[in-house]
């Protein structure tokens, strides 16, 4: 997926929007088809929702911008409570903090009640209060814990 992630962002970069936007989203869609993803998988997965968001954004297409942000910052939520993993949760943190920001903006300039309430949306410890995945959706799975040393 980073490949379609890496090739969708140089086509972006190069004023070429609907190609990018067609790499960006076989990425999503072989991620789709995979069921379930490993948590490096889950970020680069992530990152397409975010890439596609910010190129929906750019292009003035708001509202897919914010159904792309909504899905990112829903599956960084679902990473987060799934995974031990301090290098996993920090990822998914990261992109959490950085796309919730676009989220609320968006929201509240299309008047969008259902994304608006991330407002106080903050990330959980447990799945029980995670949103639910759509069936479509990929499912996050839980990295083994590291090791010390």
């Amino acid at each position: 997926m980073s490949s379609y992630r890496c090739l969708g962002e140089c086509q972006f970069w190069a004023e070429d929007p609907e190609e990018a936007r067609d790499t960006y989203n076989k990425g999503i869609e072989l991620a789709k088809a995979l069921d379930k993803l490993a948590p490096e998988m889950s970020i680069q997965y992530i990152r397409l929702l975010g890439n596609l968001g910010n190129l929906e954004s750019r292009v003035g297409n708001k509202k897919e911008a914010l159904n792309a942000w909504v899905q990112a910052v829903n599956f960084c939520q679902r990473l987060y409570a799934g995974n031990r993993r301090g290098d996993i949760r920090k990822e998914a943190r990261r992109y959490f903090e950085s796309l919730r920001p676009n989220v609320l903006a968006l929201a509240r300039e299309l008047q969008d009640e259902q994304a608006a309430q991330m407002e106080n949306q903050t990330l959980q410890e447990t799945p029980a209060n995670v949103p639910a995945a759509s069936p479509e959706e990929p499912t996050p799975v839980p990295a083994p814990e590291q090791k010390q040393q």
